[in-house]
This record gives structure tokens, C-alpha cells and sequence, in this order.
């Protein structure tokens, strides 16, 4: 059982370390943070345009969900759109 803690919008910049055809985006940003970020599967012909070590602008939705009874939590990064 989990709980959704908050819901926003973001832009990530940075350089692009891995993309995967099964919706994965591996982004390390400006400030040498890692993140993975999935895609849905409407975006996939504008991913495939991407190519790694480029650098790039994202806007994403970011996701927090809490376990109340574990007190485990997970943020989720999901592609919303390719700025730049």
C-alpha cells in the first residue's frame, strides 16, 4: 500500500549517459546528480533522435509515493517533453 506524498513538474538539465529503448533515460545533470527517467512509449520517436553525451533540457513530472506502514519512499521521474 502506498500513499502519493506530492506530484510536480520540473525541468532537468544535463547530459544524456544512457537511453534505452524499454523507456529509460539516464540523465546526469548540471549539478552531477544521476537520474533515471522513464518515457512513454508516445515519445519514443522523439527519444530516438537523442543520442548519448548530448546535452539536453527536460521538463518532467516527478512523482513521490510513501509506504505509511514501512516508511519507505520512491521518487519517479517521467518525461513530459523534450525542450531542448
Amino acid at each position: 500500500v502506498t500513499e502519493l506524498v506530492a506530484k510536480e513538474e520540473i525541468f532537468l538539465e544535463g547530459l544524456i549517459e544512457l537511453l534505452s529503448k524499454r523507456e529509460r533515460i539516464q540523465l546526469l545533470t548540471d549539478s552531477g546528480e544521476t537520474i533515471r527517467i522513464l518515457f512513454p512509449k508516445r515519445l519514443l520517436q522523439h527519444v530516438s533522435a537523442l543520442h548519448l553525451d548530448q546535452h539536453v533540457k527536460l521538463r518532467c513530472s516527478v512523482t513521490e509515493t510513501e509506504n505509511p506502514l514501512t516508511g519507505e519512499s520512491s521518487i519517479f521521474y517521467e518525461l513530459v517533453e523534450i525542450v531542448s
